[in-house]
């Protein structure tokens, strides 16, 4: 099956390059203007934090979050297991050794799913920038 220019979806106008490469120099040209107000060197990093849109942030806010979560929570499910295993004697229930297990797995399942979304959209973000400088040089 062959595709066609038809079967795309059209880009978004905030997606397109020109848009973005505007919307980078007018926050390089706003860096500069205010680092010779306070009188220091303007930085690119700040420019580039500035150009990218709350909604483009605030992906990163839930991602981020969920892989923290999920990584203190294997950790915390983890080190609490091998306590459990070290001072257990036979007369103990194994009921926390599977709560603790099911945490495990849990956290995991919510950290990798953080992480994947993270990297994801943080790779995506990373091209729309360099796009933009790249159009901006």
């Amino acid at each position: 099956m062959e595709r066609l220019q038809e079967d795309i979806y059209p880009i978004r106008e905030e997606d397109k390059s020109a848009q973005r490469t505007d919307l980078l120099e007018k926050k390089w040209c706003e860096e500069k203007e205010l680092a010779r107000n306070r009188g220091r060197e303007p930085k690119l990093w700040r420019a580039i934090y500035k150009y990218f849109t709350i909604c483009e942030l605030w992906y990163f806010v839930p991602s981020g979050a969920a892989y923290l979560l999920g990584e203190n929570l294997v950790w915390y499910a983890t080190i609490n297991l091998l306590h459990q295993l070290m001072i257990s004697n036979a007369n103990q229930s194994h009921i926390t050794y599977y709560v603790y297990i099911y945490a495990i797995a849990i956290g995991g399942i919510i950290r990798l799913l953080g992480q994947n979304h993270l990297h994801l959209h943080g790779a995506v973000l990373g091209v729309r920038a360099r796009a933009a400088m790249l159009s901006m040089l």
